[in-house]
């Protein structure tokens, strides 16, 4: 439980950090959560939509399919094949 906690608020702090704009060090954030937890669909949609707001879909196409596969969302089925391409 204390890893997964320890996870838990990286990927929160990231979040924030990226919300502040500080896009690089909320991204080193989210990839400590998801090196702890690499099978977590939610943090891989959090990073997955940070580098789809940069702008980098070869990263969000990564974490999104995985995300999608692991928890069987559906929500980006319609834009990941133009993020992927």
């Amino acid at each position: 439980m204390e890893k997964f906690d320890l996870a838990s608020r990286l990927i929160n702090e990231g979040a924030n950090l990226f919300d502040q704009e500080k896009q690089e060090e909320g991204l080193a954030k989210m990839g400590e959560a998801i090196a702890l937890f690499p099978h977590n669909a939610g943090f891989l949609l959090v990073r997955g939509q940070a580098y789809l707001d940069m702008n980098k879909l070869a990263e969000a196409c990564i974490d999104l399919s995985k995300a999608r596969r692991i928890a069987l969302v559906k929500w980006y089925d319609n834009i990941l094949p133009l993020i992927c391409r």
